[in-house]
């Protein structure tokens, strides 16, 4: 979250070696961000920052580099969770052992993996092993993580390498370990380990040194884990637009605030079978439409006012939103930007009404709710799901503000509190239950999108 990160004094020690071990999913665009620092002040401190392009840039600057490494590697995925290692041995022969890392476990080397490749020194004094502030989150009051973090190890005094943290699957797949094998015992007792998991105290350390952190700000709990991915709206996966909306919250937020046409946020997590669940909220003004597209929309090129105005050669990809006015907006492969009577209007109420969307492509039907209360009798829109697969969307016009709760349990910043519901497989938390009801005369369990959920449909 902006304005918020985690910080604590580092006691003075004569280490000149340690390893930084983290995961993270991106959020914001085009700013410069941080992931951890070492902070005196802006003439002495070293860090590991996403850069505004999107490469990482691992640093130790006393007025001057001392090292400074930068990845030829751009991370664009903005609905993946990364994992970064990086390690400092000042004190090793082999200059280019002085400063390795790891992106989801493979190591970066030479003019192939570094844009700038500058190691320690011989006689160089890592900041990461001076008293300095440890920041996790920022720099200093400056350049916040805007994205998620998880599991993120602070150690002095040993170098440890990716398959410490981390390993590969049986699909070649990079995944967590969730409890690494590391020693806390460097000097100074700064070592550390936050797994970021428990809500109640985002900032408690699990390592054996349980050294006291302090949080600048409000941390906000999600459910969304290395181990456990859910959707959020990818600001690099939308048609071409002349304006772009501004994301936060790990892009669960999206708010229009430019330019006199329909903007459309997606979700690039294609499902080709079973029943789902999201909700949201719109926060300020009033023009918003959400629901499903096909994933076909992303290959479209052109200018567009939402995924129910996309054509190509005459023939629309299929797409299903409900506008704020209750009317279902929808293309298919015969026509394009229809509207047909659907449901109750909620204009007025925008900002009060919690919007239920439930795709069922088992029956090729989508139902949506207002407050919890299903539409059209609880009898869902046909889709025409044959040979698609669909991703949530939701489409805004200036001034427009848009929260989106993928089952994480909270509206932007804010965390939903007194009753909740679970999904279906127990894994995501919402304000209304996503299985209340009749659909079509039966009986429906619907569930979070995340990949744990996902993978029983596999």
């Amino acid at each position: 979250m902006a304005n918020t990160f985690i910080s604590r004094t580092l006691a003075s020690n004569g280490q000149e070696k340690g390893t930084i071990s983290g995961w993270f999913k991106l959020g914001d665009v085009d700013n410069a961000r941080a992931l951890c620092s070492a902070y005196s002040d802006a003439n002495n401190h070293s860090m590991i920052l996403l850069s505004s392009n999107n490469n990482l840039d691992f640093f130790d600057y006393q007025s001057g580099y001392e090292s400074h490494m930068v990845t030829n590697a751009y991370l664009n995925d903005y609905s993946a969770w990364y994992h970064v290692v990086y390690t400092w041995d000042q004190p090793n022969s082999t200059e280019n052992q002085r400063n390795r890392a790891w992106i989801n476990g493979v190591e970066i080397y030479g003019n192939s993996g570094w844009a700038t490749e500058e190691y320690y020194g011989s006689s160089a004094t890592p900041s990461w092993n001076k008293n300095y502030s440890l920041n996790i989150g920022a720099r200093n009051s400056d350049q916040y993580w805007s994205g998620q973090m998880s599991h993120f190890y602070f150690i002095q005094g040993y170098c440890y390498t990716a398959t410490d943290f981390g390993e590969f699957d049986s699909d070649g797949i990079w995944k967590i370990k969730t409890s690494a094998s590391v020693n806390y015992g460097g000097t100074g007792g700064n070592s550390c380990f936050l797994k970021m998991e428990d809500a109640s105290n985002l900032d408690l350390d699990s390592g054996d040194n349980t050294v006291a952190f302090s949080t600048t700000g409000t941390l906000t709990s999600t459910k969304d884990t290395p181990s456990n991915n859910f959707p959020t709206f990818n600001p690099m996966v939308r048609p071409i637009e002349v304006y772009s909306p501004s994301w936060s919250n790990g892009n669960t937020t999206i708010a229009a605030s430019g330019g006199s046409s329909w903007q459309s946020l997606y979700v690039p997590t294609a499902l080709t079978g079973g029943l789902w669940y999201y909700e949201y909220i719109v926060g300020s003004g009033t023009n918003v439409r959400g629901g499903v597209a096909s994933s076909d929309q992303l290959a479209l090129s052109g200018s567009t006012y939402g995924p129910n105005d996309y054509a190509t050669n005459g023939v629309s990809k299929p797409a299903y939103q409900m506008k704020v006015d209750g009317d279902m907006c929808f293309s298919n492969s015969s026509s394009n930007n229809q509207e047909a009577s659907y449901g109750s209007s909620y204009a007025g109420s925008e900002t009060s009404t919690y919007v239920g969307v439930y795709l069922d492509l088992s029956a090729s039907k989508i139902y949506f709710a207002l407050n919890g209360v299903l539409q059209n009798s609880g009898t869902g829109y046909s889709i025409e799901s044959s040979g698609y697969s669909f991703m949530p969307v939701i489409s805004v016009y200036p001034a427009t503000t848009v929260y989106a709760n993928f089952g994480n349990g909270c509206f932007g910043s804010t965390q939903l509190t007194g009753t909740t519901y679970n999904d279906a497989g127990g894994l995501g938390i919402f304000k209304y239950d996503p299985s209340s009801g009749t659909f079509d005369g039966t009986s429906k369990n619907f569930r979070a999108i995340c990949s744990k959920n996902i993978k029983d449909y596999d």
